[in-house]
């Protein structure tokens, strides 16, 4: 089992924070990897400024994944722009 944990900026809503979870899940999903939980952290300062945000909305999501599957998720969540880190 695997843990991520990614922070959306502050400044999105409710709704925008909904899709960029599902969209971080599907990427999961599309590479045979299964949800086991996922939840909303809260919102906390960052140890120090990333692309001008100071705080940010912390999310975990627990899956499993095949092995040979992660270093492509890794690649496509590096790649999503809605992630703040």
């Amino acid at each position: 089992m695997y843990e991520l944990v990614y922070i959306l900026p502050l400044s999105y809503d409710e709704k925008q924070c909904g899709k960029a979870n599902k969209d971080i899940i599907k990427t999961i999903t599309n590479r045979n990897g299964a949800l086991v939980k996922d939840d909303y952290i809260g919102e906390r300062n960052l140890q120090y400024p990333i692309n001008g945000h100071n705080r940010g909305k912390y999310y975990i999501i627990e899956f499993t994944i095949p092995v040979d599957h992660l270093e492509s998720l890794k690649k496509d969540l590096n790649l999503n722009e809605e992630i703040v880190r």
